[in-house]
Formats: C-alpha cells, structure tokens, sequence
C-alpha cells in the first residue's frame, strides 16, 4: 500500500511540473522519426539523472553540441527554462525520480481523452462526471505496480519534510 502524498509539500512543485512538461512538448518540433531518441536523451540525461546541476549543465551541453544542428529549439528550451528547473537539483535523486515521472498522469489523460472522444456530446455536466468517474475506476484496477523506488524516495521525503508523512 502507498502512502499518499501530495507534492505540493515540496516548495517548487506548482512551477516545475508545467515547465518540464512544456520542455517534453519541445519534441513537436523535433518532426521526423529518426530523431526521436533525442528527446528522450535530452529529458533523462538533463532533469533526472545528473547528481549535481553542475553535471546537468556538463549533460546539457553535450546534448546540444551532437543535436543543435539538426534539433535547435529542444535545446533552446531547456536552456530559456533553466532557471526554473534549478531548484528541482535541490532534491535527491530518489525523489527526483519519482516526482519526475509523469508516465501514470498521462496514462490516466489518454483513458479520460478515450473515453469523452468516443461521444459527440454530453446532454449536462452530471453526464460528464459520471463518465470520467466510471473511466478512472475502470483505469484504476488496471494499477497494479507499484511504484518503482518508492521505498527510497519516501524515505527522503521524511528526511526533506519532517512532520508531515504519516508513522
């Protein structure tokens, strides 16, 4: 069983999921298939895995030294955000990973976009809500793994916010 946890209680939580999720939309303008590896090189090599902004910034460089020809605005945006996602290197690696992750939020957006897609139209607002509820139950039995590192990441989150995970 999970603790349940919101991230609000880190203090850069509300500007830093909105910026990295523009940051992985920065792949729309990497259009053409081949080059798809490189967003996913950027993200990971960039925000989760460097232990030290230093070596995030040493990661970013490299990145943009191999792809900045072929792929400018990936690396530009990364760059424009930069000073808003500094505060993310404050964390250890373990909450960065899971605070990071965004693979079950989308997944969970997909069921619901499914779901409201197949329908033209709702006859009122009830409707809708009783879709979406049916659609998270439904999604929500299909969740099954836990969350990978949870254990460590929710042992520094005691460390990093005393008082306020439950005994």
């Amino acid at each position: 069983m999970h603790t349940v946890l919101s991230f609000g209680a880190l203090n850069h939580t509300k500007t830093f999921r909105p910026l990295i999720i523009g940051c992985r939309q920065a792949r729309l303008e990497a259009p053409d298939k081949p080059g798809s590896e490189v967003t996913v090189s950027a993200e990971n090599s960039f925000v989760s895995f460097p232990p030290t902004l230093a070596a995030a910034e040493e990661v970013l460089a490299a990145f943009e030294a191999r792809w900045d020809a072929r792929f400018p605005m990936i690396g530009r945006k990364w760059r424009t955000n930069r000073a808003n996602l500094t505060p993310f290197f404050d964390y250890p690696l373990e909450i960065r990973k899971v605070k990071y992750t965004t693979n079950a939020i989308e997944a969970l957006n997909a069921q619901l976009r499914k779901v409201t897609g197949k329908r033209g139209s709702f006859p009122n607002p009830e409707a809708v809500r009783k879709v979406l509820y049916l659609a998270i139950i439904k999604a929500s039995e299909r969740w099954t793994r836990p969350v990978q590192d949870w254990p460590a990441a929710l042992n520094h989150l005691a460390i990093v916010i005393p008082g306020r995970l439950p005994a």
